[in-house]
């Protein structure tokens, strides 16, 4: 089996322009995959055509939830042997202070929760206290 990409051949490299004989199956892809889970509105697989950065891979799935954590969001990324956990400051490459993170084929991006004693949750909490309805925080495992 071998794989060759369309931008290969549309930038002239001559190995990328393969002969084809009877018999053969030529299989072509979209793209690559990529996977946003976690604190997003709309958990999905994408597809990354010729570049796919964090922060618009995030937008694509809808952008973090109230609750995200996204002061550390995490790529999970497949190495032989394994795979390695990146963190990246989502918040501050929104700001433009971090540069934003080119995507790779496969790669996870997992946007976790903040915590209920996080400025987010404790804000949710004081909120929901001044509405009346603290109660509806019991799920998040605060019980008064």
């Amino acid at each position: 089996m071998a794989i060759y990409k369309i931008n290969d051949l549309k930038a002239g490299k001559e190995e990328a322009d393969p002969v084809i004989w009877p018999g053969d199956v030529v299989r072509v892809t979209e793209g690559d995959p990529v996977y946003v889970t976690g604190m997003v509105a709309n958990p999905r697989e994408l597809v990354i055509r010729d570049r796919l950065t964090l922060s618009h891979a995030i937008a694509m799935a809808g952008g973090p939830q109230r609750m995200a954590k996204t002061s550390e969001v995490h790529i999970l990324r497949q190495k032989e042997g394994g795979q390695d956990d990146l963190k990246y400051n989502y918040d501050a490459i929104k700001k433009g202070k971090e540069a934003d993170i080119e995507l790779k084929p496969f790669d996870v991006i997992e946007v976790g929760e903040a915590s209920m004693f996080s400025g987010k949750g404790m804000t949710d909490l004081f909120k929901g206290m001044l509405k009346g309805t603290a109660g509806a925080m019991t799920t998040r495992g605060i019980i008064y």
